[in-house]
């Protein structure tokens, strides 16, 4: 080959050229197969390198010159068993796919992996990436001898990222905002998963992963459909601020006894069916239970709903708790219950579906009923000038809450961590609000506050719609 001074990057740029130059197609290409075609670009003083990446003949390449690795670079190159690029910024779709025997592989300053990057690295065991930001779909997939990801910085993982993974044991990333659909599916050695930040799951991000124990994604917003389906070792789950759970979302956690969805509004189809294990559930905010979502929970001894709306809470069909001491009390001897506010009590005894379990139906204990203000409890309540004193420790604050307390200039809640919709609407009078460890506020919920001026909430990391729109 011809020497010339030249960098790394310009010689797979040249390398790449001449391939679709001569091919005129974009499909997954072998660089060695055009060695011929491209045996006169220069390399400059690296010809042995440039000639091992274009024959595939080399098993360990390291080189601080190359700071992208482009598409399909090393495409199924059965001979590499390491490489290093410490100041490679970015990877390209397939530029390791199929290298059947890389064990190691190392990108300090790697900000962006991209799709199917490292797909099919059947032996890959470790891989080094600090700084990467972005996980493209598909990037590891069938990366059966990973163990472990430990990657600070990511904040994206895409969709079947790590799909059939199923050596990876441990994921920690700790600055995770997204997990997209497929992201863990099959990662059947799976057992701790560190989310702190995520916010949503998507669907079936974690389906069948069997081994699965400890899980922290407390801040999710929104948990897809399917997304923990047969997690058969999961055992309890704590989302404080989640709105929304999809259908079929834990269906099969067979072990999971305890749900803390606080602040969920809706449960939908199959979403806890076959939790055989769960003995109660608290979602007093909760809106709405769709079909079968609690059927074959045979272990459900109590459920705790407080909305306070002037409706029932929606209750789609009866056989939401079909196959469970609430509808049947052979199974722990005696029947279930169902805890509502109250001032609910007959309201729901003879409302749609409810009815059905009117003798189940009870009230909830004065220590739940203050532990939050409950969606709709004060509602219109022109006549309330401060928050009652048995509320000042309330953890949740439900949708509507204190809308149209005109005459309310003063709230401060130390322990609330999400302001559910339009909570303090039409608050008109409203002055100043302190919430110290809120991290989330919900679309309108201080909307039309026209006299509001002092707002204390160091920790918020998300405001919704037209929160303070006047």
């Amino acid at each position: 080959m011809a020497k010339s001074n030249r960098t790394l990057t310009d010689i797979f740029q040249d390398t790449a050229n001449a391939i679709r130059g001569k091919t005129g197609l974009s499909e997954p290409i072998n660089p060695r197969d055009f060695a011929d075609e491209i045996d006169n670009i220069p390399t400059g003083g690296g010809d042995e390198f440039g000639v091992g990446v274009v024959e595939g003949s080399l098993s360990e390449v390291s080189n601080n010159e190359v700071t992208k690795v482009k598409q399909y670079a090393f495409y199924q190159d059965s001979k590499l068993a390491s490489v290093s690029f410490p100041n490679c910024s970015a990877i390209e779709n397939s530029a390791f796919t199929g290298c059947g025997n890389l064990t190691f592989a190392s990108f300090l300053n790697c900000a962006t992996v991209e799709r199917a990057a490292f797909s099919l690295c059947t032996k890959l065991s470790e891989i080094t990436l600090p700084s990467c930001e972005y996980l493209s779909e598909n990037a590891f997939r069938d990366c059966y001898s990973l163990k472990s990801f430990y990657s600070p910085n990511c904040s994206f993982v895409g969709n079947g990222c790590f799909m059939y993974c199923r050596s990876l044991s441990e994921i920690d990333l700790q600055n995770c905002i997204a997990l997209v659909d497929y992201a863990f599916t099959y990662c059947s050695a799976l057992k701790s998963v560190n989310l702190p930040k995520c916010l949503s799951i998507g669907q079936s991000a974690f389906a069948s992963c069997s081994e699965l124990t400890t899980l922290n994604f407390s801040n999710a917003l929104r948990i897809e459909a399917c997304a923990f389906s047969t997690c058969r070792s999961l055992n309890s789950i704590n989302v404080l601020n989640c709105n929304y759970i999809g259908s079929s979302a834990f269906f099969g956690c067979s072990n999971l006894i305890d749900a803390n969805v606080q602040n969920c509004m809706n449960i939908f189809t199959n979403a806890f069916n076959g939790c055989s294990k769960l003995s109660q559930l608290y979602a007093p905010i909760c809106g709405g239970i769709y079909n079968s979502a609690f059927r074959n929970c045979y272990s459900l001894s109590s459920i705790t709903v407080m909305n306070m709306s002037t409706t029932a809470m929606v209750l789609s069909n009866i056989d939401a708790f079909q196959s469970t001491p609430i509808s049947n009390s052979s199974y722990l001897g005696y029947y279930g219950s169902i805890f509502v506010h109250p001032d609910r009590v007959s309201l729901y005894k003879s409302a749609t579906n409810w009815a059905t379990y009117s003798d189940r139906i009870t009230a909830a204990p004065s220590e739940v009923v203050n532990k939050g203000v409950w969606t709709y409890e004060y509602y219109d309540r022109s006549d309330l000038t401060e928050v009652p004193s048995e509320k000042i420790d309330a953890e949740i604050i439900g949708e509507y809450a204190f809308s149209g307390c005109s005459l309310l200039s003063e709230a401060s809640f130390s322990k609330v961590t999400k302001i559910n919709t339009g909570a303090f609407r039409n608050c008109s009078n409203l002055v100043s609000v302190s919430f110290p460890n809120c991290m989330y506020i919900n679309a309108y919920a201080f909307q039309s506050c026209s006299s509001l001026q002092e707002i204390d909430m160091p920790k918020c990391l998300s405001i919704g719609t037209s929160v303070f729109a006047r």
